[in-house]
């Protein structure tokens, strides 16, 4: 792989981080996230008081960043912080 496209492939991968924690709600999420590991969607909306179709287009963004990860279980849908110890690092800097 070129040395270019090794470049921009860590540019959008860090736009992408940036973006996903650029706001407020997907904070709320994130810092949910790391005091209770994995919860339902419900469950997190209901913490950060935001119905459930935002909520999820939410928890979207934070995976496609790689934040989180999601498991379907019956019919409902469980977002887990992937590496919460080095996202809380981030945050508190």
């Amino acid at each position: 792989m070129h040395i270019c496209t090794n470049i921009q492939m860590n540019t959008e991968k860090k736009a992408k981080f940036h973006h996903a924690l650029g706001d407020i709600t997907r904070l709320k999420i994130i810092e949910y996230l790391i005091k209770e590991k994995c919860k339902c969607i419900c469950h997190i909306a209901d913490n950060v008081k935001k119905d459930q179709s935002t909520v999820f287009r939410h928890i979207q963004i934070l995976k496609s960043a790689g934040l989180i990860e999601t498991k379907k279980e019956n019919k409902f849908l469980f977002c887990c912080i992937k590496d919460s110890g080095k996202i809380k690092k981030l945050l508190e800097e």
